[in-house]
């Protein structure tokens, strides 16, 4: 794995730095929730199959987390607290790099590819195990 560090172009989109908006809502969306103001439903996966579906779980650890529940949050949805945690890296080092007026690139190799593919197609299928076999 390999990380190049380039001048920024002019028009380089930021993509991760872009990724703050929405990362930025989640707190709104936590307080909506418990305040009652909007109620995402009941899992219709779960409802029609008994099964969890692959997010089952995620609203619920997303409010804990930000109330700082994070080992609770985890129990409840690790993979989504961990895509969060991804996601924020992601987004602060592209600010970061931004106002560096640098870009990033980060080049893997046959080997390291192969298992960042195989990582995010079984992680779901982990994550959904799990969730089964806990009765979330």
């Amino acid at each position: 794995m390999r990380l190049f560090r380039t001048a920024r172009r002019p028009g380089d989109l930021p993509v991760g730095a872009l990724l703050l908006g929405p990362l930025s809502l989640l707190p709104l969306a936590s307080w909506l929730i418990e305040s009652g103001a909007f109620s995402p439903g009941v899992c219709g996966v779960k409802q029609v199959f008994g099964l969890p579906c692959l997010t089952c779980g995620a609203t619920r650890a997303t409010v804990n987390l930000f109330h700082g529940h994070v080992l609770e949050a985890l129990r409840l949805q690790p993979l989504i607290i961990l895509a969060y945690l991804g996601l924020t890296i992601w987004a602060l080092v592209s600010a970061w790099a931004l106002f560096r007026r640098i870009s990033l690139r980060l080049e893997l190799s046959d080997r390291e590819d192969l298992l960042l593919k195989v990582a995010v197609g079984g992680l779901p299928v982990l994550n959904w195990a799990y969730l089964w076999a806990a009765g979330i």
